[in-house]
């Protein structure tokens, strides 16, 4: 536990803080709202980060207020797609998401 304490980040919750940040602050110079469509993993994970969703639209984080979030990001809920429903934003993020595993 000395390596990884209790109270480290939730890499969910971190990484969708980081990603949504950087769409977060595109929007904001170029005007527009997104909604947040990310592959469905199974019923733990898919609450896990809808957890750090809603948390994240409530609180904020380092990078913003919840109120920042909320205005570009207003929709409540996250729009979970499974793999075998062929949306073409997943397949893309999966072309990404490979080159990070060499």
């Amino acid at each position: 536990m000395r390596n990884y304490p209790h109270n480290a980040y939730n890499a969910y919750a971190y990484s969708l803080a980081v990603l949504l940040n950087r769409v977060r602050g595109f929007l904001n110079r170029y005007g527009g709202t997104a909604d947040i469509m990310p592959e469905a993993r199974g019923e733990v994970e898919d609450n896990q980060l809808l957890a750090a969703y809603i948390d994240l639209r409530a609180n904020g984080a380092y990078f913003g207020t919840g109120e920042d979030y909320r205005k570009v990001f207003p929709e409540e809920r996250l729009l979970f797609r499974r793999k075998d429903q062929n949306v073409a934003g997943l397949q893309l993020a999966d072309l990404l998401a490979a080159e990070q595993k060499l």
